[in-house]
């Protein structure tokens, strides 16, 4: 979460070697550890070598009750197909997440998956569907207080609000996510604030406020 992405792969590569040496098989636990190691290599766009380490361990739970880690599996190789703008794929995993969340009764999970889904529904031209989505992923988060997730769903809720020209909830949304992002000191949701709320202003025509809040975002990606 502190974007050092490179301690983060080697805490997680000692964990595979260390689960390796085990007398008795941990499918479940190494499954988590390539889960989390496929996140990592997304976020660095190495979406085949992501792909393959998400489906190494969905090998692993396909067949077992470890619903939290398949579900977050399938979610993740839904972000893949997303980045590819394979958007029906995306849509197909995602959906096979949230129907797992829903039974085992995962509110945060629904909450997240209900957000990738509105994405996912978002680039494919589907609007409508993704704002409700948007609303599905912001009523969870509220209901559970899960902050981090309360902050993603108020930017995305904002963005889809600005294409729509809502400048007013436009505006609301993105303000409430960057007072959480600021209050919880998640740094790549900071970013995100900054740079959607500049994004909100440029369009707007507010120049000198865009210059301020994408300004603000630059050196937090870095």
């Amino acid at each position: 979460k502190r974007g050092d992405l490179e301690k983060a792969e080697k805490r997680l590569r000692e964990g595979v070697d260390l689960i390796d040496t085990a007398t008795e098989p941990q499918p479940q636990m190494r499954a988590q550890f390539l889960s989390e190691l496929g996140w990592i290599t997304l976020r660095r766009g190495q979406l085949t070598a992501a792909q393959q380490l998400l489906e190494e361990g969905l090998a692993l739970v396909t067949e077992t009750r470890h619903y939290d880690v398949l579900s977050s599996i399938l979610n993740r190789l839904g972000a893949i197909y997303y980045h590819r703008s394979e958007w029906t794929k995306a849509a197909d995993y995602v959906k096979q997440a949230l129907e797992i969340r829903e039974q085992w009764g995962d509110i945060v999970g629904m909450a997240r998956s209900y957000n990738n889904l509105a994405i996912v529904n978002k680039y494919a031209g589907d609007w409508d569907q993704a704002l409700h989505n948007y609303q599905r992923s912001l009523e969870l988060m509220k209901q559970i207080g899960e902050m981090e997730g309360l902050a993603l769903a108020y930017t995305n809720l904002g963005v889809l609000y600005t294409e729509r020209a809502e400048w007013e909830k436009a505006g609301e949304t993105l303000q409430q996510s960057l007072a959480i992002t600021q209050r919880i000191a998640h740094p790549y949701e900071l970013a995100q604030a900054y740079m959607n709320l500049g994004r909100l202003y440029l369009r707007r025509g507010d120049h000198a406020e865009a210059k301020r809040h994408l300004e603000a975002a630059r050196p937090l990606y870095e």
